[in-house]
């Protein structure tokens, strides 16, 4: 087999199973796994998959991410039901850490006015249904957006500041806000 037939057929196995090893494309082929790397790099610098370690995907499956309103509508029923489930186990007093998705923002949605908790979290949506409630201290945490890990429609923030911010948090109420005085 020539190699752009080789590269044919792997493409066709990439995009119908997701994903493709370099070990079993070798074995399949009965080729060395470097000629398989040659291939794969091959079909990556013409855009036709991404390099992953041991492997490649399809091109594209890393840049498709479903909009905030459709995530928001799939498996509507099965969220309200874990938002429900995890209200049941939220103390209503304490500190408690939220992360950013729908299902989240959910529980968000039916946390009662009265809880007196600290809540930290990293998510605007999730932020501002939690904003109204008078005894909620709510820390957002701050970080980059639009960077890989945080692509433009990921309401979530991440990075350095992200990830170093639940350990500067205290649960203990302050007299003025933090960097006030």
């Amino acid at each position: 087999m020539y190699a752009p037939e080789r590269q044919q057929e792997i493409l066709r196995l990439a995009r119908d199973g997701g994903r493709v090893d370099v070990v079993s494309l070798a074995e399949e082929f009965q080729v060395t796994a470097e000629t398989i790397r040659r291939d794969l790099k091959a079909l990556d610098r013409a855009g036709l998959v991404r390099r992953v370690h041991g492997g490649a995907i399809p091109a594209g499956r890393l840049d498709f991410e479903p909009d905030l309103a459709e995530r928001e509508s799939t498996a509507a029923d099965e969220k309200d039901r874990i938002a429900k489930a995890a209200l049941a186990e939220l103390p209503m007093q304490g500190t408690v850490i939220l992360d950013a998705g729908t299902t989240v923002a959910r529980l968000a949605g039916i946390v009662p006015l009265e809880a007196e908790l600290t809540v930290v979290t990293h998510s605007l949506p999730i932020a501002a249904r939690l904003a109204d409630h008078p005894g909620m201290q709510l820390h957002l945490v701050g970080g980059a957006c639009g960077t890989v890990r945080a692509p433009p429609w990921t309401p979530g923030r991440c990075g350095p500041t992200a990830r170093s911010a639940p350990t500067s948090c205290s649960s203990r109420p302050t007299a003025s806000p933090p960097g006030t005085g």
